[in-house]
This record gives C-alpha cells, sequence and structure tokens, in this order.
C-alpha cells in the first residue's frame, strides 16, 4: 500500500500543477492521503519512541515546506507539517482522562490547521481519529460521512473525493494476513524521504528556465 501511496501521491501532484483540467490526475491522487492517514494511526499504534517520531515528522515538515511554495505557489503548510499537529494534538488527548480538556485540545487544534492553511485542515485530523478509534463498517460510514461534509461545505468535489474510500474498504474487508503479504514496502529511509524528494524534484521541473 505504501508504494501506491507514493505514486498516487506524484500523479495528482503532477495533475494539480500541470493537468488541472483532466480530474483522472486527481482521482487517482486520491488514494494517497487515505492510506497516509491510515499509516500515521498506525505509527501512533505501534511506535513505541513518540517523542522521536514527533520530532521526525517535524523535521520533514521543515524541510518540505519550502519545496511545497516553490510547486504550488500558494501559502499553504504542508501535508507532514498537518500530521505533527495531528499526532501532537491526539497524544496530548489520549493522556488526559479529563474530557473538557480533550475538547480544548481538539478544538485549538481544527482552529490552527484551518486558521494557518495547513494542507487539508481539520480533515486530517478527524479522518486520522476514524481510523484510530473505529473499525469495521462503522469506519467506512465515517470516512464516507466526512467527505461528504466536507465537500458540501468547503467545496471538495465529492465525486472525486469518493474515490478516496478505496483504501479504507480495503483496510476494512480484506482479512489482514492478505494484506500482509500483499505488502511489498518501499525501504524506511525512501518512505520517509519521499515526499520532501519528490516536492524538490517537481518544483526542479516547474521552475525551469526552459
Amino acid at each position: 500500500m505504501n508504494w501506491i501511496a507514493m505514486i498516487s501521491m506524484v500523479i495528482d501532484h503532477i495533475g494539480l500543477v500541470w493537468f488541472s483540467e483532466e480530474p483522472i490526475w486527481r482521482i487517482i491522487g486520491r488514494l494517497a492521503f487515505p492510506i497516509y492517514a491510515f499509516g500515521i494511526s498506525q505509527s501512533m499504534m505501534y511506535t513505541k519512541d513518540k517523542k522521536s517520531y514527533l520530532i521526525r515528522l517535524g523535521l520533514l515538515a521543515a524541510i518540505s515546506q519550502a519545496p511545497y511554495f516553490l510547486l504550488f505557489s500558494n501559502h499553504q503548510i504542508n501535508v507532514i507539517a498537518t500530521f505533527f499537529i495531528v499526532v501532537f494534538t491526539l497524544l496530548q488527548v489520549e493522556r488526559t482522562e479529563n474530557n473538557v480538556i480533550k475538547g480544548i485540545w481538539l478544538i485549538a487544534a481544527c482552529m490552527i490547521l484551518e486558521g494557518f492553511h495547513f494542507s487539508y485542515g481539520s480533515y486530517a485530523l478527524i479522518l486520522v481519529s476514524i481510523y484510530r478509534y473505529t473499525k469495521g463498517r462503522e469506519l467506512i460510514i465515517s470516512h464516507s460521512v466526512l467527505i461528504i461534509l466536507f465537500g458540501l461545505f468547503k467545496g471538495w468535489p465529492i465525486q472525486i473525493g469518493m474515490w478516496g474510500i478505496l483504501p479504507t474498504i480495503m483496510y476494512t474487508w480484506f482479512p489482514k494476513d492478505v494484506l500482509h503479504n500483499l505488502k511489498v514496502n518501499p525501504p524506511r529511509w525512501m518512505w520517509r524521504a519521499f515526499y520532501p524528494v519528490h516536492l524538490m524534484l517537481l518544483a526542479s521541473l516547474e521552475l525551469r528556465p526552459f
């Protein structure tokens, strides 16, 4: 699944920059974010050193921001930084038993993600939470409702966004041993470096003087 995430993300970004009038690029690209969000939820579950994980996300986010800005020419903050806020927030929520404080953390995170134009905004926080705290049919329904709500209220194209439900269906319906047997992941260094490196390469093509 990691290879699918990497390839579909590149296709999505190529389509966004150079073929914005051709929706097929964005449809394929919708597969990437749910896979990354699921990976974040799994990393939160299985990573023992949460502090090092956060530091790694922060460093990748910092490295990625300049090529992200150069490639897309906007004032958004890249998705790795979004995941940094998401992971930090959910870790704080899970460390407290006070529901009021939990609510404050979540509301504050949503305000930061939306107010400072983080890529995917509060959608990322909600989707990672869905992956982390739901399963089975509830997971699929929750993700579908999330896509529809954000499509309606933020003007995201629902017919394109619904393709993003496919990874969720796979994670829910396919037995874990089947997915494990299908999983041939890239080396860990490649998986971690891929986001900033692919942004740098695409930005160099976009800014080429010929």
